[in-house]
């Protein structure tokens, strides 16, 4: 395996060794062989971003707003830089302008993190713990509005419901709780 073919298998895999690992045991061990040190793997995962990033804001991202936004999301997670959350916040403005009804939820889901508010991920939590406190109200505000503004899809689609809706307005209203975040409504 060269290192342009180490680059390749990262970054396919979400710049994640545990999707490597999962995915391609043995493509796995030869990139370990390689010795790729974490400032590499960083810089690979923050070019990822800005291709994933650059894409859906020209409109040339293929797949549906919400998958690369959570690509980008996640990416974000692994480089855990400052910076980068003035970037997402643009990106969320952009996603929320121009996502379709019936995956604005997912959206909203995605800025309030996907797990149990004890963990505190998610961009809301992102931002306010990096001292950013103005762009996690911002963050709070659009997951509201995607949720409050998510209409049933046509055709219907099996994953959304009106009761996931509401789970993503009651994470986003517990988080202002926790975080002592007052919105005027």
């Amino acid at each position: 395996m060269t290192v342009s073919e180490a680059k390749a298998f990262f970054v396919s895999m979400g710049c994640s060794g545990f999707h490597m690992c999962r995915e391609d045991t043995d493509k796995y061990y030869q990139y370990q062989a390689l010795h790729i040190g974490g400032e590499i793997e960083q810089q690979w995962t923050e070019e990822a971003f800005m291709d994933t990033y650059d894409k859906i804001l020209n409109g040339q991202y293929v797949k549906p707003l919400w998958q690369g936004y959570s690509v980008c999301v996640d990416y974000m997670h692994t480089v855990k830089s400052k910076d980068f959350f003035g970037k997402m916040l643009i990106l969320t403005r952009f996603v929320a302008a121009n996502e379709v009804d019936g995956n604005r939820v997912i959206v909203a889901e995605t800025i309030n993190g996907r797990r149990d508010n004890n963990f505190r991920d998610g961009l809301i939590y992102g931002a306010y713990d990096c001292g950013m406190v103005d762009e996690a109200i911002e963050f709070v505000k659009i997951a509201l509005w995607l949720a409050e503004n998510d209409k049933e899809p046509v055709p219907v689609k099996h994953y959304w419901s009106m009761e996931r809706v509401n789970k993503s307005i009651q994470k986003t209203d517990a988080i202002c709780m926790d975080l002592k975040l007052l919105l005027q409504r």
